[in-house]
């Protein structure tokens, strides 16, 4: 699965970059929530709450491979952290510029 197969489900800005829909079948139950952990972090990006957007957004943007890090997230889900970041950036949200 890559990011251009997957369509916006909900009005929120994050459904249009990362949906937990459709999600393959072939995904286990740690894959999906792994996945819902990826999409919550991408609606926190731009929560209000600026302490939650901060650390949503540094999460996003970190180069960490380390387990659970965003871009081990998006390899676990068969993903390409470098894509995730760029649908980021043409959402235009200029927090990633």
């Amino acid at each position: 699965m890559t990011l251009n197969e997957v369509r916006p489900s909900g009005p929120e800005p994050a459904y249009a970059v990362l949906s937990s829909r459709p999600q393959p079948r072939f995904y286990s139950a740690c894959q999906k929530l792994l996945a819902a952990m990826l999409l919550n972090a991408v609606e926190d990006a731009e929560a209000r709450q600026p302490e939650l957007a901060s650390e949503a957004r540094e999460w996003l943007q970190s180069s960490s491979e380390r387990p659970f890090s965003c871009r081990w997230t998006c390899r676990m889900l068969n993903l390409q952290p470098d894509t995730l970041q760029q649908r980021l950036q043409q959402q235009r949200w200029t927090w990633l510029q």
